[in-house]
């Protein structure tokens, strides 16, 4: 109970809009979809098993206003189309929920692979054979995902993520920050 009074105080400090658009299905606000995506969060629970467990907590779901939890797939959808904008709206409302002066700040990078395909077979792509039999070179292209977080070290919350694509195009590398 105590997570869910603290988001509503959250969404309520960072101005979170009550519905993305008036054309909006009235059945659920954002905010409700905010808090339960933030408790299966917490709880480190897939969507199907978030929702079957929360479908047993009457407590909370009467203290979020809901008379029946909604479909897996709704908090699935709504994550997904989830913009940036608000929710860094949010991490800037959660860092000064905790009354944090000065911020102790730790930033790491990290890369990943924008593809599925393993390095061999991006390899052996490359090194198809010509018209005369011998190995011919092609360009390989990869992308990469660059993610740059910040975080507050004392009590542990994320104050800001950055992602950058990356790729290398053979003759240089471009950077596009991620749309969103």
């Amino acid at each position: 109970m105590g997570i869910v009074r603290r988001q509503k105080r959250i969404l309520k400090r960072a101005r979170f809009p009550l519905r993305r658009s008036k054309y909006a299905n009235h059945v659920y606000s954002d905010h409700q979809h905010v808090i339960l995506l933030a408790l299966r969060q917490q709880l480190r629970k897939s969507y199907r098993d978030f929702c079957d467990l929360m479908e047993a907590c009457d407590s909370i779901l009467n203290e979020l206003g809901l008379e029946r939890m909604p479909h897996w797939t709704t908090l699935q959808k709504f994550s997904a189309r989830a913009e940036t904008m608000r929710l860094e709206r949010l991490l800037l409302a959660c860092l000064d929920e905790a009354r944090l002066r000065i911020l102790h700040l730790a930033v790491d990078s990290t890369g990943f692979s924008s593809t599925a395909a393993s390095y061999y077979y991006t390899r052996t792509l490359e090194l198809r054979t010509g018209e005369r039999g011998r190995p011919r070179n092609r360009r390989l292209i990869r992308h990469h995902i660059k993610q740059t977080t910040a975080v507050e070290t004392r009590r542990q919350l994320i104050a800001a993520v950055k992602g950058v694509e990356v790729a290398d195009l053979g003759r240089g590398w471009s950077l596009r920050t991620t749309p969103r």
